[in-house]
C-alpha cells in the first residue's frame, strides 16, 4: 500500500481528496493542515508521495518542500495550488516539487498525476553497489 502525505489546510477539499484517492487505489492518506505538522509526519514516516498546497499557515508549501529536500527527504511532491502564474509554477518546481497542478482541477487528472509519480522507483531503493561472491559492481 502506498502512503501519501496530503498537506492541505482546506479541510473539506482534503476530506474529498482523501476519500477519492483511497476509494479504488491501494493508498493510505495522512492529512495534515500545516507545514509544521508535515515536518513532524515526515520525521515519523517514509511517504511514497506528498501532495502539498502552496498557501499554508505560517510556512508556505514551497518552503516546506525546500526544507524537506535540504534534509534529503526524497518523496515526490505534487504542488496543488490556486497560484497559476508562470513565476509561481517555476518557483514551485524550483523549490523541489516534482509536479505542479492548479486549482480548480479535474480529479481524474490529479489521479493520473499521482499514479505517474508513484510509478517512479523510490530513491531509497537505489543500489550503489552489488556484490555477488568475489564480484563487486559499483
Amino acid at each position: 500500500m502506498k502512503l501519501i502525505l496530503l498537506v492541505e489546510d482546506d479541510t473539506e477539499l482534503a476530506q474529498s481528496l482523501e476519500n477519492r484517492l483511497t476509494r479504488n487505489d491501494p493508498y493510505q492518506v495522512h492529512h495534515v493542515e500545516s507545514a509544521e505538522e508535515a515536518l513532524e509526519k515526515t520525521a515519523e514516516h517514509r511517504y511514497d508521495l506528498m501532495i502539498v498546497d502552496w498557501m499554508l499557515p505560517e510556512m508556505n508549501g514551497p518552503r516546506l518542500i525546500e526544507e524537506l529536500r535540504e534534509e534529503d527527504y526524497a518523496a515526490p511532491a505534487l504542488m496543488l495550488t490556486v497560484r497559476d502564474e508562470m513565476d509561481d509554477l517555476v518557483r514551485g518546481l524550483e523549490s523541489g516539487a516534482d509536479d505542479y497542478m492548479t486549482k480548480p482541477f479535474e480529479f481524474e487528472e490529479l489521479q493520473a498525476r499521482v499514479r505517474a509519480l508513484l510509478r517512479r522507483p523510490p530513491e531509497w531503493t537505489t543500489i550503489d553497489e552489488i556484490e555477488v561472491g568475489p564480484l563487486r559492481i559499483n
